[in-house]
């Protein structure tokens, strides 16, 4: 169980320290050329030898890639545990290919917009819900323990006409306790059919937010994996196979679209891309890329070069949508405590006179 946990946090470690590993990995083997197998063997050796002296528990991921390395396996099955599926994914054409090296800066690229990119979207995309639930908490609250007291001393009478909704509404969370479960339920379903939900309901959700900032998060992904898997010397509709084979419900289904559609549209690859899974501005931004470029060197393009500018639009979304949910959560806060203060003073007021 020990080692389980220590495994665990050792994880975490390489996962944060990985872009660090790629450049150092890339500079060894651009030195040694050929001796890729023995070089990779002996600098993990050597950082396992380090670590461990220090007692940092990331040595367990260095010994364990050593393992794998001795065991005779490829550089991509011995790291593939400890990296995201979609930089194992550019990790492994690179080494089947024997363009390694070029595989390594596409998953460094592709680290670097995940680091920039993944805490906001996951905190936009979480906020409605936690909005809603803190919403629920102290609605829960108040209806259980406040307002029944209050009530029972100071009739509805007595209260202002813009006390009663908030008052009402907090009380019925309370007495018609299962709507607040099922809101409950929602709100786990939310996150559970994310990545799994498909259909034709789905592809009209994901224009709105907060599912719009999940499918333009997995654009962003989707792109830098067919760029690395392109620049290893992969053909797009077998990338855009591998990529499905390893990816969520959801992504599998829209790039499984994006191959029938190129199936069905014949040279307009262009077309085939505009199926739901890159928004309106993305599909601009590659049709305006592939004027003079062929489809695959677009995409290598969009997949580094271009790819700060979709990050940083994301990164605007995703902001945006955070200060929108902060300021109704703020509005609706400042109205409970406008009830809770200025409201119960009138009331008290109220009472006060009538008892005179």
């Amino acid at each position: 169980m020990l080692s389980e946990i220590e495994l665990f946090f050792a994880k975490r470690e390489f996962l944060s320290r990985r872009g660090e590993v790629y450049d150092l990995i890339y500079s060894n083997l651009e030195e040694q050329g050929s001796r890729q197998i023995s070089t990779l063997r002996e600098l993990f050796a050597r950082w396992e030898q380090r670590e461990s002296k220090r007692g940092s528990s990331i040595a367990l991921v260095y010994k364990s890639i050593i393992y794998r390395l001795n065991r005779g396996g490829s550089f991509s099955q011995a790291i593939s545990l400890f990296i995201p599926i979609e930089e194992a994914l550019i990790i492994e054409a690179g080494d089947a290919s024997g363009t390694l090296l070029e595989a390594l800066s596409s998953a460094k690229k592709q680290f670097s917009s995940d680091k920039e990119i993944n805490g906001i979207v996951a905190a936009a995309m979480a906020e409605p819900m936690m909005t809603l639930l803190s919403i629920l908490a102290t609605s829960f609250f108040c209806g259980s323990f406040l307002w029944p007291q209050l009530l029972a001393v100071i009739k509805e009478r007595f209260w202002p006409w813009w006390c009663l909704p908030l008052i009402h509404f907090e009380i019925a969370v309370v007495q018609y306790w299962q709507i607040s479960s099922i809101a409950v339920i929602l709100i786990l379903a939310y996150y559970w059919t994310i990545p799994r939900w498909t259909g034709y309901a789905r592809q009209c959700v994901d224009h709105l937010p907060p599912w719009s900032l999940y499918r333009d998060r997995q654009a962003i992904a989707c792109i830098g994996i067919l760029a690395g898997l392109l620049s290893s010397g992969m053909e797009l509709s077998a990338a855009l196979e591998r990529v499905a084979s390893k990816s969520t419900p959801w992504m599998s289904w829209q790039l499984r679209k994006i191959k029938s559609r190129m199936l069905s549209s014949g040279e307009n690859t262009l077309r085939a891309f505009d199926s739901g899974l890159f928004s309106r501005e993305f599909v601009d931004l590659i049709e305006d890329a592939s004027r003079n470029r062929s489809f695959d060197l677009t995409l290598q393009y969009l997949g580094s070069e271009a790819l700060p500018r979709v990050v940083q639009k994301v990164k605007t979304l995703a902001k945006t949508m955070a200060a929108l949910m902060a300021i109704f959560f703020g509005l609706v806060f400042l109205y409970q405590m406008s009830v809770q203060q200025l409201g119960m003073n009138e009331a008290a007021r109220n009472f006060s006179n009538s008892q005179t």
